[in-house]
């Protein structure tokens, strides 16, 4: 069973490390420039390929997973580093400060939805643009325009 549980801890760290890694990457600023490895084939073309259903399940899925797993890594982190660090205010402590950089969906499933949809149709030539860019680009925080988006992953 302890072995269940830490590969199943494994297993859950390198989903977060990868996520979180997506996400990094994904919000960055505008000027900095991607490097080639973010880019991908054919995210563009399968997500077009798509009915609107599951497009609809795919968008609250990941929507759902980042969320769940930028809190399960905001609590594996404090519970690893709650005894190292003596905070003078709330805002300072680990989980709350973690807590505060996780991307933010307020809109909508089909928002997002139609907002990738009209992104692939748009630019043919950035269907290599990975989905989790996409979606960390449009998320509450950032909120880019297509055009925005375009640009910078064109440099």
């Amino acid at each position: 069973m302890r072995r269940l549980c830490l590969t199943f801890l494994l297993v859950s760290l390198i989903f977060l490390f990868l996520s979180l890694l997506g996400i990094f990457i994904a919000s960055r600023s505008v000027s900095a420039t991607p490097t080639p490895q973010v880019r991908r084939c054919c995210d563009g073309d399968v997500w077009l390929s798509m009915t609107k259903p599951e497009k609809q399940a795919f968008v609250s899925g990941f929507i759902y997973g980042v969320q769940r797993g930028h809190k399960d890594g905001c609590t594996d982190y404090d519970d690893i580093t709650r005894p190292e660090f003596n905070v003078k205010s709330p805002e300072e402590i680990p989980i709350a400060r973690c807590m505060q950089r996780e991307l933010r969906f307020s809109k909508p499933f089909e928002f997002y939805e139609n907002r990738i949809t009209s992104f692939y149709g748009k630019y043919p030539k950035d269907r290599d643009i990975p989905y989790s860019v996409l979606f960390a680009s449009i998320s509450d925080g950032q909120g880019k325009t297509d055009e925005t988006i375009h640009e910078w992953m064109r440099h």
